[in-house]
């Protein structure tokens, strides 16, 4: 757990830096407009001691349109198109497709024990 919790946080970052529509590290614009993560919540306390064992492995984007959220799963390779069932495979899961209610361009990430480099790589491509 303590390696998927380094690996989110770290994916967590490197996606944060394309938010709002920037271009980064090969996403190109107009890709992300957020990221929803515990370590990059703004807290009036320490949340790192909410989170002694280290920060959760699911996390969510918030893609420019519905139809980059909806294919997005489908365009990864090494993430399983699929709910998170807290295992150590990689899901990406198109959360609109199971409840109506939710942003239609939410995507929600399960982070698993692939390598971080490998896993932004395939989220690079994606993106595209």
């Amino acid at each position: 757990m303590e390696q998927q919790s380094k690996t989110t946080v770290e994916l967590v970052q490197w996606l944060q830096g394309a938010s709002d529509g920037k271009a980064f590290d090969g996403i190109p614009a107009n890709a992300i407009r957020s990221v929803h993560h515990s370590s990059i919540q703004i807290a009036e306390w320490d949340i790192s001691r909410q989170m002694s064992g280290g920060h959760g492995t699911t996390f969510s984007i918030v893609l420019e349109t519905r139809f980059a959220a909806e294919r997005l799963a489908h365009r990864l390779q090494l993430f399983y198109a699929a709910t998170s069932l807290g295992g150590v495979e990689s899901l990406a899961e198109w959360r609109h497709f199971w409840d109506k209610n939710v942003d239609e361009r939410l995507v929600r990430l399960s982070i698993g024990l692939e390598d971080v480099n490998d896993l932004k790589e395939d989220l690079r491509q994606a993106l595209q």
